[in-house]
């Protein structure tokens, strides 16, 4: 979770893992200020210090956690050479995420948010970026050519189900162990 570094060493960092608990558990809409607080251990009046309302509190949480994690995702595949190893870049970025922080993973990528419609809007995501590489894959001919969103469909409906599945403990080892044995699936699942 990203956290300015002058806030580090206020109540924000708890305010907002608490939030963020509460968030995935009980949705935005759910969870009142009084929730936080209590949940964080504070005064209400301490998350008003920080934001003017919950809302601006769970898009700001949304946004900033989202635009990291989608940089980076793109930094990495840029770095990977071709359409299989772009794929194994991916899915391995996307289980360590969520492997690193389960509950912000669900917030950012698997609860879907209607408060947050506003914030969502031109904001580049991970889908976006396996979008980009099922395109660039086409291009090189790795890829079946066929609609872009069936293939992608097939991917992230993998690599989506399989951050549920260990989230729900009906995959009980890491998914860092099953990445590469994730992307051959998804490879031939995808492979002109």
């Amino acid at each position: 979770m990203i956290i300015e570094e002058t806030k580090r060493k206020t109540l924000l960092p708890g305010i907002l893992k608490a939030a963020l608990k509460l968030f995935v558990r009980k949705g935005i809409d759910g969870t009142t200020t009084k929730d936080i607080a209590r949940a964080a251990g504070v005064a209400e009046g301490a998350l008003y210090r920080h934001y003017r309302s919950k809302d601006e509190m769970a898009g700001e949480l949304f946004t900033v956690n989202l635009e990291r994690f989608t940089a980076d995702l793109d930094r990495v595949l840029s770095e990977a050479k071709g359409a299989r190893r772009k794929l194994e870049a991916y899915v391995s970025s996307i289980f360590r995420e969520y492997e690193s922080d389960p509950d912000l993973f669900y917030y950012l990528l698997v609860a879907e948010h209607k408060e947050l419609t506003k914030q969502m809007k031109g904001l580049r995501h991970p889908g976006h970026v396996l979008e980009d590489l099922i395109r660039a894959g086409q291009a090189e001919g790795a890829f079946r050519r066929t609609d872009v969103m069936t293939l992608f469909a097939v991917a992230f409906g993998a690599v989506h189900r399989m951050c549920i599945l260990r989230r729900y403990e009906l995959i009980a080892r890491p998914l860092t162990e099953s990445a590469e044995e994730t992307s051959v699936l998804i490879w031939t699942a995808l492979r002109a």
